[in-house]
């Protein structure tokens, strides 16, 4: 909810039809999609496909931390021009967010117009993603300390049970054995 609001925020501030937060999961495969602000005034959901065959492309460019803005009109490869229905592409600023010099999520921005981007809303642009790239890896982070105590603790029970079965069958076995 935190990040769909900040992506809101971000979306209306800069005036973009649309805001995304893509996360990466790391052995080299394109970034999925955490979550996606549209602009009411949008008038339709953001061709996903055309998303996809886009980060997919810029992929390793992204990874390499370079900041991508693509105008309307920028020359992309035909195959990532053919999978927009209607072959017309908005116009996209995708910025790599980095956690420890480490891209681990880009910050998507799509806009009708074809122009370029002002270098000091690209600057305000990082921060901004840089500060929920951080919250990502803090929410990353904190659900793998839950899974990791909850695995402790089942770890805990199934000694103390095996344990108890040891004193049960020692008790049991005295008597038995005086007898």
């Amino acid at each position: 909810a935190q990040i769909m609001t900040s992506l809101e925020r971000v979306g209306r501030a800069v005036q973009a039809t649309a805001c995304a937060l893509y996360a990466l999961d790391g052995g080299g495969k394109p970034p999925h999609l955490v979550a996606r602000w549209v602009a009411p005034s949008a008038g339709r959901e953001p061709d996903a496909a055309g998303e996809d065959a886009l980060l997919a492309w810029a992929w390793p460019r992204l990874e390499r931390g370079q900041e991508l803005d693509l105008r309307a009109d920028t020359v992309l490869p035909p195959e990532v021009q053919r999978s927009w229905r209607g072959g017309a592409r908005p116009a996209a600023l995708l910025l790599p967010l980095r956690v420890d010099q480490r891209v681990i999520a880009v910050l998507a921005l799509w806009h009708a117009d074809s122009s370029t981007w002002a270098a000091p809303v690209i600057g305000d642009l990082r921060t901004i993603g840089e500060i929920i790239a951080t919250a990502v890896v803090r929410k990353r982070t904190d659900a793998a300390m839950r899974q990791q105590l909850e695995t402790l603790a089942h770890v805990n029970r199934v000694a103390s049970l095996g344990e108890l079965a040891a004193s049960l069958a020692h008790e049991l076995n005295q008597p038995l054995g005086a007898i």
